[in-house]
């Protein structure tokens, strides 16, 4: 039982690790324009920060 539950944990480690990897990698965004893109760049670092999609944070 403990050989299952410590190769579950390694699984479980490897999982989150690769999806840490995946989540901070830098998405390319697509801008309309230099301008739309400017008024883009604020919100975007902003919520990189935490990770939050949500405007109230």
């Amino acid at each position: 039982m403990t050989l299952a539950k410590r190769e579950a944990q390694k699984h479980q480690r490897r999982l989150e690790k690769r999806q840490e990897a995946y989540l901070s990698e830098k998405v390319p965004v697509l801008a309309k324009s230099v301008s739309h893109y400017s008024s883009m760049a604020p919100v975007a670092e902003r919520h990189e920060a935490h990770n939050c999609v949500a405007d109230s944070c």
